[in-house]
C-alpha cells in the first residue's frame, strides 16, 4: 500500500509537473485589429515596449490589418472582419449592424472604459441606432494641449529677425500687422537669386489657405463644409460666407488690403504648399497664414549660420485665439473603433478597449515606463534626463520605446490627470519645452521672458487678455450630427464653387467700391444657389445637437 501510494504521488507530480510545462508554451491567443493606419509593424524597432506592454497586459498577441479605402469597404461588405477594427464614421456599421454591444461585458471586463462616462453616454445617444448601447471606442478623450504646446501655428506670423529690427512693435489689428509686414519688406534681405519678397503668399488653390488665417485667430474651426464655421468658444455654428462678421470676409478683407499694399504674392490664386514652402526657404516672404507652410526659410538659414534668426514665428494680439486647449469630450470622433460580428473571443476584444483606457498603459503611451523611463522625484513624476536625451536624438532607439506612437488608438489624451494628479504626458515641463528650443525659438522665449514660445499665448489667457479652445465641442457635434441630406450637400458643394471663381475678384478688386461690388454679386449669387435653405438644416441640426450634448453632462 505505501509503495503504491508513493507511486500515486510520483504520478501527481509528473501530472503537475507537465501540466506547467504545458501551460507555459501554451501559445497566446491573438487578436486581430484592422484599420486604415499603418502601424509600422514592418520597422525594426517593432514591436515597441509600448505595443509589449499592451499585449503583456491582456495576456494576448496583436495582429495589425492595414486596409486602403477599397480594401476596408470590401472587407465590411464581405462581413468577414478582423475581431476588432477602426473607421471614420459610424453609419454603415450600425446601418450593417456589423458591431457587437459592449454594454454586458463592460462590468467585467471593462470597467475603465465605464469610467468616460460623457463619451459614453454620447455615444450611446448618437452612434447606437437608437438602441442605447455602446458600440465604439474613440481615442484621445481629455483636453488637448492645455499649456498651448510649444511654438503656436497661427498668430501674426512675422519673421522674427526683422521683427526684432524694427522694435517689436506690438500688433493688436490686421491693419497694424499688414504695416508691420510693408516695414519688413523694405528691409529684408533680397534672395540669392534676385526674385522678389513679399509679405506673404498662400496654396490659394484651396479655400483651406483662404480661411485658416482669420478662422484661427478669431476663434473658430472648419465644419465640414467651408460655408460654415464654429465658434471654439461655444460650438456654435455661423454662417462664414453670408455673415460679413465671419472669419472668411474678415480674411477676405485682409488679403485685399494685403494685395493693395503690393505685399501679396500673386501666384497665391494657383500655388500649391509645396510651392509656397519653395519661396518661404528662398526667403520670399517675411510673415504667413500658417507657419506649416514657412519652417524651410530657417533651415535654409540655419545651413548657413547655425544661430540665425531668420525664422517665421508667431507674435499675438490682444482677444487673439491659439489653436489648444479643446476638451474632446468624445476623443477623435474620426476615430471609431468596435468589435466586429467575426470577433472570436468577445471579452478578449473588451479587455484590449478596457487596456486603452487604463491609467497604466495611458502612463505608458505618453512617457514611457516607470523606472526605465520616469519615475517619482518627491512624489512628483518626472522623466529621467536619458530619456529626454533619447527624445532629443530620435531614431530607432526612441521609437521602441513606443512613446507617443498609438494617438489614433489609446484612450486619454496626453492632457488628461492621471491617478497620480499628474498629466499622462510628463513632457510638458516648462524648463524641459525651454532646454529643447531651438536658436530662434530660445532668443523668442528669452525676448519675452517665457519658457516657450506659445508661453506668451498662454499667459494672455490666464490673464483674460487672449482666449483659446477650451470651450470647443465640435468632435462631439460631428459625432451626433445628422447626415447631410443630398440636397443641402448640393448646395453646400454649389456654394463653395461659386466662392471659389470668386476669391480672386475680391482680394485683386482695383479699389473699395469694386470690392464691395463683387461682395454683394457673390452674397446674392449664394441666396440664389439656396444659401438660406442649407443655413436652416445646419442651424437646426447643429445647434440643436449641441443642446443634446449639452443636456447629457
Amino acid at each position: 500500500m505505501r509503495k503504491f501510494l508513493s507511486l500515486l504521488a510520483v504520478v501527481a507530480m509528473l501530472v503537475a509537473m507537465l501540466t506547467g510545462v504545458v501551460a507555459e508554451t501554451k501559445e497566446r491567443e491573438t487578436l486581430t485589429y484592422g484599420s486604415l493606419l499603418n502601424m509600422n509593424t514592418d520597422k525594426p524597432f517593432y514591436p515597441t515596449k509600448f505595443i509589449k506592454h499592451l499585449e503583456d497586459m491582456i495576456d494576448a498577441n496583436i495582429e495589425f490589418i492595414q486596409y486602403d479605402n477599397d480594401t476596408l469597404k470590401l472587407t465590411l461588405a464581405s462581413g468577414d472582419m478582423p475581431d476588432l477594427m477602426m473607421v471614420n464614421t459610424a453609419s454603415t456599421i450600425i446601418d450593417g449592424r456589423l458591431a457587437v454591444a459592449m454594454d454586458d461585458y463592460l462590468e467585467e471586463y471593462g470597467p475603465n472604459i465605464l469610467k468616460f462616462e460623457k463619451r459614453n453616454a454620447i455615444m450611446r445617444e448618437f452612434v447606437s441606432g437608437g438602441d442605447g448601447k455602446l458600440y465604439f471606442h474613440t481615442p484621445s478623450t481629455g483636453p488637448e494641449e492645455m499649456t498651448g504646446g510649444v511654438t503656436s501655428w497661427n498668430g501674426y506670423l512675422v519673421r522674427w529677425d526683422l521683427y526684432k529690427q524694427l522694435g517689436a512693435p506690438a500688433i493688436n489689428s490686421d491693419d497694424e500687422y499688414i504695416e508691420v509686414l510693408k516695414k519688413m519688406v523694405e528691409i529684408a534681405p533680397k534672395p540669392a537669386n534676385g526674385a522678389p519678397v513679399y509679405g506673404m503668399g498662400l496654396h490659394g488653390s484651396q479655400q483651406w489657405a483662404w480661411n485658416i488665417r482669420a478662422m484661427a485667430n478669431e476663434g473658430y474651426s472648419n465644419s465640414t463644409c467651408w460655408a460654415y464655421a464654429i465658434n471654439t468658444t461655444n460650438t456654435e455654428v455661423i454662417q462664414n460666407y453670408m455673415d460679413l462678421s465671419s472669419p472668411f470676409w474678415s480674411n477676405m478683407r485682409f488679403y485685399y488690403k494685403l494685395n493693395q499694399a503690393g505685399l501679396l504674392d500673386p501666384d497665391s490664386y494657383t500655388m500649391t504648399g509645396d510651392q509656397v514652402g519653395e519661396k518661404a526657404a528662398n526667403g520670399q516672404y517675411v510673415g504667413s497664414y500658417c507657419s506649416w507652410y514657412t519652417g524651410g526659410l530657417y533651415d535654409a538659414a540655419r545651413k548657413e549660420d547655425p544661430n540665425t534668426l531668420a525664422g517665421i514665428i508667431a507674435v499675438y494680439g490682444d482677444g487673439m485665439s491659439g489653436w489648444y486647449g479643446s476638451n474632446h469630450t468624445v476623443g477623435w470622433s474620426d476615430k471609431l473603433t468596435f468589435i466586429t460580428k467575426s470577433c472570436k473571443n468577445v471579452p478578449l476584444a473588451v479587455k484590449f478597449l478596457n487596456a486603452l483606457d487604463s491609467d497604466e498603459l495611458n502612463r505608458i503611451h505618453y512617457s514611457g515606463v516607470q523606472g526605465e523611463e520616469w519615475d517619482y522625484v518627491d512624489g512628483v513624476p518626472t522623466l529621467f534626463p536619458e530619456t529626454v536625451a533619447l527624445r532629443q536624438t530620435g531614431g530607432e532607439a526612441w521609437q521602441h520605446t513606443g512613446i507617443n506612437s498609438f494617438n489614433n488608438t489609446i484612450g486619454a489624451s496626453a492632457y488628461s490627470t492621471a491617478e497620480d494628479g499628474s498629466f499622462y504626458s510628463l513632457w510638458d515641463d516648462p524648463d524641459l519645452k525651454y532646454s529643447g528650443l531651438n536658436p530662434l525659438e530660445k532668443d523668442y522665449a528669452d525676448f519675452y521672458g517665457v519658457k516657450y514660445p506659445a508661453q506668451v499665448h498662454y499667459n494672455m489667457v490666464q490673464e483674460g487678455k487672449a482666449i483659446n479652445q477650451a470651450g470647443n465641442q465640435t468632435q462631439a457635434v460631428q459625432l451626433g450630427l445628422s447626415v447631410r441630406p443630398d440636397n443641402i450637400i448640393r448646395i453646400d458643394s454649389r456654394m463653395e464653387e461659386i466662392v471659389n471663381r470668386a476669391i480672386p475678384t475680391l482680394v485683386s478688386a482695383a479699389d473699395q467700391d469694386a470690392f464691395d461690388a463683387a461682395q454683394a454679386s457673390l452674397l446674392e449669387e449664394l441666396k440664389a444657389a439656396g444659401a438660406e435653405e442649407s443655413w436652416a438644416w445646419w442651424n437646426e441640426n447643429w445647434n440643436g445637437t449641441l443642446a443634446k450634448i449639452n443636456s447629457l453632462e
